[in-house]
């Protein structure tokens, strides 16, 4: 009898092990898990600031801040009644970069309002389309209001 309640005192500290084991290996997958996602994580986060100090502007509410300055510096000159200087070969620079604005504003409004009614990869390859139009936007807006900016006195 002693010898069976040893056996399966045995047993039962194998099988204690083995579970013990298995809690082991699940807990190393969860952590090299958690690991491999801040990993990535990080990697995401770093990609996105690098980009960000490349393109300062990505979205159209920072584009919509851009043309907000810009309209204040053309509406300060004309107040004041100061002569824009506007680049010698296109003197309708602020009206271009005004209609540039509206349609990307146009087509983001478009794209939001169709986002359920579309495929996946032709939305993304329309939201990419739209990104460049707002870098390049957000580029000549701000050149134009850097040539606009009036000296302070």
């Amino acid at each position: 009898m002693n010898i069976e309640v040893f056996t399966s005192l045995v047993n039962l500290l194998s099988s204690s092990l083995s579970v013990f084991s298995n809690v082991t290996a699940i807990v190393a997958s969860l952590a090299i898990a958690i690991i491999v996602a801040s990993l990535a994580i990080a990697i995401i986060v770093a990609l996105y600031l690098l980009i960000l100090s490349y393109f300062p502007c990505l979205t159209v509410n920072k584009l919509d801040h851009m043309m907000l300055k810009l309209k204040e510096t053309v509406e300060y000159c004309h107040e004041n009644e100061i002569r824009l200087s506007l680049p010698e070969d296109d003197p309708e620079a602020y009206i271009k970069v005004r209609q540039k604005y509206s349609r990307i504003r146009m087509r983001n409004n478009i794209l939001q309002s169709t986002f359920f009614t579309i495929c996946i990869w032709t939305y993304i390859e329309a939201r990419v389309k739209i990104v460049k139009s707002i870098v390049e936007c957000y580029w000549d807006a701000s050149a134009l209001n850097a040539s606009l900016q009036v000296p302070s006195s």
